[in-house]
């Protein structure tokens, strides 16, 4: 059966320290002991001046006090053995009714503390925020990936287009344009220090008409190397079609005894010197001198020689019913098909 504890107080009193829980009132109320089932008021005391006016006998008294308590001890009995287990019963729910368990009281402190409503909110604020952060966090990813695609997409687009130019243009050509070649041999050491005086500059070439030429082949162009020596030294070059790189050059000069030949071997050693930035002079004229020794005891008319990044033939052959040095200088890659032509 529930313990009370008496408080003063209307309201039950929560310690929230000790979890310990004070109820109001003490023991029954007025209005309960009126309401218990089975429970009735009892009369023990009689009045004497209610006996007089009523002029009572002691025989009648005691009579009929003899007749109350044999009745309050048969209601007693009935109580005790009948309505103990409601009265009981009652009080129980009355105790439920004003009791605060522990749990209850974890559950009041909890609200207090953090009321439902704000933890109810509080998540789904959280939740929409980070919702929202989410989704901003992914759009700016989705842009800046967007943005990177593209980046690389018109990187690979690029470095292709420049390799594929490259391998054609480089593949086949020289790897120089005609004014880059032009101004390197310029500015050489033999050219400036022994050349120079007599002429033997290269001077800005005149392009053919590509009616006359085979245009699948690339621009030709031509142009005389004016000297003092009277020397009738040419050049031809061929430029790549769609580009203004070399596919190759061509030196000749008309030549009518061995010393003149001697000395135009001299001056075509200066015309490798563009394309090796390390080439010395006597290593330039002693290449030349090899490769004319070379073609002259070969059977074909012109031995191509391999170098770095060119290849070159010194030869002397009749062209056009004249006897000509011949200096061709083509790219590295067409030197295994090279075939000495007759085409001035």
């Amino acid at each position: 059966m529930a313990k009370f504890v008496k408080n003063e107080n209307e309201s039950p009193e929560v310690d929230l320290k000790n979890l310990t829980v004070r109820l109001s009132g003490m023991g029954m109320d007025k209005e309960i002991e009126d309401v218990i089932p089975g429970k009735k008021s009892k009369n023990y005391e009689v009045n004497e001046d209610d006996e007089a006016d009523e002029n009572e006998s002691d025989d009648e008294i005691e009579e009929s006090s003899d007749d109350l308590i044999e009745e309050e001890s048969d209601s007693d009995e009935e109580f005790d053995e009948t309505q103990s287990e409601e009265v009981e019963t009652f009080f129980e729910k009355r105790a439920a009714e004003r009791n605060l368990t522990l749990e209850n009281v974890e559950k009041l402190a909890n609200e207090m503390d953090s009321p439902e409503k704000t933890k109810a909110q509080k998540p789904a604020k959280q939740k929409a925020e980070k919702t929202e952060s989410g989704e901003k966090k992914k759009a700016k990813f989705d842009a800046v990936t967007l943005a990177g695609i593209l980046f690389a997409i018109l990187a690979l687009g690029a470095g292709i287009f420049y390799i594929v130019n490259s391998l054609q243009d480089k593949g086949s050509s020289l790897g120089i344009t005609e004014k880059d070649y032009r101004e390197k041999y310029m500015k050489s050491p033999y050219y400036t220090a022994s050349l120079a005086s007599y002429g033997f500059a290269l001077n800005s070439p005149t392009y053919r008409d590509s009616a006359s030429t085979n245009v699948s082949e690339g621009q030709y162009y031509d142009a005389k190397i004016e000297n003092k020596l009277f020397e009738n030294l040419y050049v031809t070059g061929i430029e790549v079609k769609g580009g203004k790189l070399l596919k190759m050059l061509r030196f000749y000069a008309i030549v009518d005894s061995e010393a003149q030949v001697n000395g135009m071997l001299q001056i075509l050693g200066s015309y490798l010197m563009p394309l090796d930035s390390k080439l010395e002079s006597s290593k330039a004229f002693e290449k030349i001198g090899n490769a004319y020794l070379m073609s002259l005891s070969s059977t074909e008319r012109a031995v191509i020689v391999k170098e770095d990044n060119y290849a070159f033939s010194v030869s002397l052959n009749t062209i056009n019913g004249y006897d000509m040095v011949v200096l061709d200088i083509i790219p590295l890659s067409e030197a295994d098909t090279y075939v000495f032509q007759d085409v001035i």
